[in-house]
């Protein structure tokens, strides 16, 4: 039917908790349909899977740039 795609735009400031000085940030902004592959095969349908991917995105980049998690 009427189908929304839905829409997500999110800023990240990770600050030192101690200093509060600012040691990473991203801006992220994309659509379900961003992600299609093939006719709708890989349209995103929901937010909460719109956001999960898009997080995803940023901590690939900030690990490339050298961030490291808590285990690592």
């Amino acid at each position: 039917e009427g189908e929304v795609e839905p829409r997500l735009a999110f800023w990240v400031k990770l600050r030192d908790a101690r200093t509060r000085k600012v040691l990473m940030t991203a801006y992220n902004s994309r659509k379900g349909g961003d992600y299609r592959k093939v006719m709708h095969f890989g349209v995103v349908g929901s937010l909460t899977e719109l956001a999960k991917r898009m997080c995803d995105e940023i901590l690939v980049k900030w690990r490339k740039e050298g961030l490291r998690g808590c285990g690592d």
